[in-house]
């Protein structure tokens, strides 16, 4: 046999290569993977269970190995394709939504609209690889009931040492069909200051209270100044829409501090007598006042104190006064005979409050009452009429330092302004006393005059004059500072 030159040799192997690349090349043209169906439809409610659909991934010829991928052209990651993003013909692909039970959490479902992806199966051995599988996706609304509840939001504000906000109110409706509903409260910071009641499950339309603990119910503390958030939930098994969350904002501040800005010369309650104080807020902005209860020795006198639907028994209390507002704060005791005192006003500094109290006496007989407007000087002395003819006038006198005792001079002049007599007292920090003029002083019986009353140790010192008729009416003298 005849041997080939290398040249020869060399250009038959060559020739053999080329053949064989051309055979393999035209075996995969003729393999080829096929998908069934060519598209997808997915149609989804919101609300409902997510839908899945399948695919058939076949060849022509000889089995095939292929690996998948998915795109979105919008609407998020909501395209899911699996379980495993490989294998051979013959085999099944499930296509879907996420997030699946099968991959876990993954991107919320889109709102309702229209969406675009694809399923992408590749094969090297494949003459049509990649192989493209279109995607629609139609989001349409949850046509089952949704808890609807106004407002979305709460906000609080709290400042500390002042009485809670006021209650707010949640409405809750539904759309469609009534549905019960479930609440809780939940904080992320701050303790368990939010409260939600007073029953934790209801049925469309209902309200909701929503405000701070302390409750009588938990009775958690207050937090310190800061701003804290927290959640009312609200869940319904029948509600497309549950849970539904409504944000709580609470912003606490430090109480400013508070300083005596005025007050009322004597105050009355119990026995047949009642005081009520009227606060006015001057302010643009909104502004804490607080009543302080003294009584005749200047010790703190607890009164049982209503202001709105709320009653406490307190020696002080404090009020939120909203720009332009008024509050009426009517002082109440249990006991039968009268308890006397006078009342401190606290703001801070710069407040502007106005105010007046009224004094009034009912029993089977008589009922009357007189108006003292709110005291704001600091002047150590004053006049204070009297009346004696045909009346008896009543005279308070209150020591407005906290730390000093006063030491009072009376002069006590007739209508032409003669003296007809001197007099001391002595008032403890925070002291009171009242008196009928006739009763000390005999003399005055019958007429008129004023009282001089100074205080020798230097502080500011208030008074009022009660006038009083035969039948027990009554009618309020006030007093000239100097």
């Amino acid at each position: 046999m005849r041997r080939c030159d290398r040249f020869a040799c060399s250009l038959a192997i060559a020739v053999f290569e080329v053949e064989s690349s051309l055979n393999t090349l035209q075996a995969q043209s003729n393999t080829l993977l096929a998908v069934s169906p060519t598209s997808v439809s997915l149609s989804y409610q919101l609300g409902m269970p997510p839908p899945v659909q399948s695919l058939d991934i076949t060849s022509t010829g000889a089995a095939l190995t292929y690996h998948l991928s998915t795109t979105t052209a919008s609407g998020g990651n909501w395209l899911y394709a699996g379980p495993l993003l490989a294998g051979s013909t013959p085999g099944t692909l499930a296509v879907g939504l996420n997030p699946s039970p099968i991959v876990g959490p993954g991107s919320p479902y889109p709102p309702p609209g229209t969406y675009t992806g694809s399923v992408i199966l590749t094969s090297d051995g494949a003459g049509n690889s990649p192989v493209t599988v279109p995607v629609t996706l139609k989001v349409t609304a949850d046509s089952s009931p949704g808890l609807n509840v106004s407002p979305a939001s709460l906000s609080f504000n709290y400042q500390t040492g002042s009485p809670p906000p006021p209650v707010q109110t949640l409405t809750i409706t539904s759309t469609g069909a009534a549905l019960a509903y479930r609440v809780s409260a939940t904080t992320a910071s701050g303790g368990n200051w939010l409260f939600a009641g007073p029953l934790l499950a209801g049925s469309t339309p209902g309200t909701l209270a929503v405000g701070l603990n302390p409750s009588p119910i938990v009775g958690s503390p207050y937090p310190p100044p800061g701003t804290y958030a927290g959640s009312v939930i609200l869940t319904s098994d029948g509600a497309g829409n549950s849970p539904v969350t409504v944000p709580v904002t609470l912003n606490i501040t430090a109480a400013a501090q508070l300083s005596q800005i005025g007050g009322f010369a004597h105050i009355a309650t119990g026995g047949g007598w009642d005081t009520t104080i009227t606060l006015i807020n001057l302010n643009a902005s909104p502004a804490v006042a607080r009543l302080r209860f003294w009584d005749k020795s200047g010790a703190a006198l607890a009164l049982t104190v209503a202001a709105g639907p709320n009653a406490v028994t307190a020696p002080s209390f404090d009020q939120v006064l909203s720009p332009g507002s008024s509050a009426v704060v009517d002082l109440q005791t249990q006991s039968a005979s009268t308890l006397v005192g006078w009342a401190e006003l606290d703001a801070p500094p710069g407040t502007a409050i106005a105010g007046f109290a009224i004094f009034q006496y009912q029993d089977s007989v008589t009922s009357s009452q007189g108006t003292s407007p709110l005291t704001t000087s600091t002047a150590s002395a004053f006049f204070v009429p009297y009346d004696n003819t045909g009346f008896t006038t009543g005279v308070a006198l209150a020591n407005q330092s906290g730390s000093t005792p006063a030491n009072l001079s009376l002069k006590i002049l007739d209508a032409n302004g003669t003296t007809m007599a001197t007099d001391s007292l002595s008032l403890a920090p925070n002291g009171h006393t009242s008196f009928a003029v006739t009763n000390k002083y005999p003399f005055t019986s019958g007429k008129r005059g004023v009282i001089d009353v100074s205080n020798q140790s230097g502080g500011a010192i208030w008074g009022i004059g009660l006038r009083f008729g035969p039948t027990g009416s009554f009618t309020s003298l006030p007093v000239t500072y100097r």
